[in-house]
C-alpha cells in the first residue's frame, strides 16, 4: 500500500506544471508549518489564511500571557484605588442626596410652593380660582409628596448597595480579566490551533503554490511582491491592496505633480502644526477635568483630538524654522495661559507651568513626529 501511495506521489511531481507541489520544495514547507506562510518561485510572500501556523499561536498565547499581566498591575497603580475609593463616596453621596435633597427637602419646598399658589390663588382671586386651588392641593400636597416618597427609596437603595457592589466589582475585575487572557488567549485557543494546524498541515502540503490568479480568493493572499511588482504576465491581475518592498518610479510630470503638492504642503505645514498645538492644549484640558472630577470629558471630542494628534504630513523647512524660532513655543505658552485662566483652583494645583507643558508637550508629540 505504501509503494502505491509513492507511485501515484511521484507520477504527480512529475507532471509538467508552473506551480510545482508545495511538497517538493522544504523551504515551503518548513515555513507554511511555522508561519503558516510560504514564499513562490517567483519570490512573491503568501499567507495561507486556511494553515494557522505554528508561531502565529504561540504569538497568541503570548499575547493572551501578556494581557494577563498588564490587568493585573491594575493593583498596583494607585489611581485604580482612588477610582474604587471615590465609586464608593460617588454612590454614597448619590443616596444621601436622595434621601435629604430628593425626599425631604423636595417634599418641603412643594408644600411650600403649593402653599404660595394657594395664597396667590385666595388673593387674587383670578379666572378659575377655585379649581385652581384643588389642583394645587393635589399636586403640591398630595402627588409629588407620594411620588417622590415612592421613588426616594429606590435611589436610595441604589446608591447604598452600589456603593459596595461597584467599587468591589471593579477591585475584583482585574481578575476574571486575566485569568480569561490566560485561559482564552493563553492556553485554550492556541493549544485548539496548534492541534488543528498538525491535521490541516497535512491536508495543505500536497497543494501546488498559489498562483496569482488567487490573490484575494481561496483565503490565499499576497502579503509581500517580490521586487515590488508584479510579474508581467499577471500585471492586469495586480491587487488593489498590495504592499510593495520599494517605491516605484513614477514618469517625469508625476514628478511635477509632487513638487507642486509638496510646495502646497510648505505653506500650510505652519498652520497645521499650531493646530496640533492647540488640540493637545485642549486634550490636557479634558484630561485634567476629567481626572479631577469637576467637569465632565466629552468622549467624542477627546477621541477626535487623539486621532488628529499626530495629523502632520510633513515637516516642512517653513515648520521646522517655525519651531526652531520659539515661535511654537511662545504660541504653546500663550495659548496654556489662556487655557489655565479657565480652571478651578484645585485644577490650577495639578497643571504645569507654560514651559514645563511645552516641554513635556516636545518630548511626548514634536520628536515623534521628527522634530529635534
Amino acid at each position: 500500500m505504501k509503494w502505491w501511495i509513492f507511485i501515484c506521489l511521484l507520477v504527480l511531481c512529475s507532471c509538467s506544471s508552473n506551480r510545482p507541489f508545495v511538497f517538493t520544495n522544504a523551504s515551503q514547507m518548513g515555513d507554511l508549518y511555522v508561519d503558516g506562510e510560504l514564499t513562490d518561485q517567483h519570490g512573491n510572500r503568501w499567507e495561507v489564511w486556511l494553515v494557522p501556523g505554528m508561531s502565529p499561536m504561540f504569538e497568541l498565547s503570548k499575547d493572551g500571557w501578556k494581557g494577563s499581566r498588564q490587568a493585573l498591575k491594575e493593583y498596583a497603580d494607585s489611581e485604580f484605588w482612588e477610582y474604587c475609593v471615590d465609586l464608593n463616596k460617588n454612590l454614597l453621596v448619590f443616596s444621601k442626596a436622595c434621601f435629604t435633597e430628593y425626599l425631604i427637602e423636595g417634599i418641603a419646598e412643594d408644600f411650600s410652593k403649593a402653599t404660595t399658589d394657594i395664597s396667590a390663588n385666595v388673593r387674587e382671586t383670578p379666572f378659575g380660582w377655585i379649581p385652581r386651588i384643588g389642583g394645587n392641593v393635589f399636586w403640591g400636597y398630595i402627588f409629588r409628596p407620594t411620588f417622590r416618597m415612592v421613588t426616594a427609596p429606590v435611589g436610595i437603595g441604589f446608591g447604598l448597595t452600589g456603593s459596595v457592589v461597584f467599587p468591589v466589582g471593579k477591585a475584583l475585575s482585574p481578575v476574571p480579566i486575566a485569568v480569561g487572557n490566560i485561559i482564552g488567549n493563553g492556553i485554550v485557543l492556541p493549544a485548539a490551533g496548534i492541534a488543528a494546524h498538525q491535521v490541516i498541515y497535512l491536508f495543505a502540503i500536497p497543494n501546488r503554490e498559489p498562483s496569482v490568479e488567487h490573490n484575494g480568493r481561496f483565503g490565499l493572499y499576497v502579503i509581500r511582491w517580490k521586487d515590488g511588482k508584479v510579474p508581467e504576465e499577471y500585471a492586469e491581475v495586480e491587487p488593489e491592496d498590495a504592499i510593495y518592498d520599494e517605491e516605484i518610479v513614477e514618469d517625469d510630470n508625476e514628478e511635477e505633480v509632487v513638487e507642486d503638492y509638496d510646495e502646497e504642503l510648505e505653506k500650510i505645514d505652519v498652520e497645521r502644526l499650531k493646530k496640533i498645538t492647540s488640540e493637545y492644549v485642549e486634550l490636557q484640558k479634558y484630561s485634567l477635568l476629567f481626572e479631577v472630577g469637576n467637569g465632565s470629558k466629552d468622549s467624542n471630542l477627546f477621541i477626535k483630538i487623539k486621532s488628529e494628534l499626530f495629523g502632520l504630513c510633513s515637516i516642512t523647512k517653513e515648520a521646522e524654522k517655525y519651531y526652531e524660532g520659539g515661535e511654537l513655543e511662545n504660541y504653546f505658552i500663550k495659548i496654556w495661559h489662556e487655557m489655565k485662566v479657565q480652571l478651578t483652583d484645585k485644577q490650577k494645583e495639578k497643571i504645569l507651568t507654560g514651559e514645563q507643558a511645552f516641554l513635556s508637550f516636545k518630548m511626548n508629540i514634536l520628536q515623534q513626529l521628527g522634530f529635534d
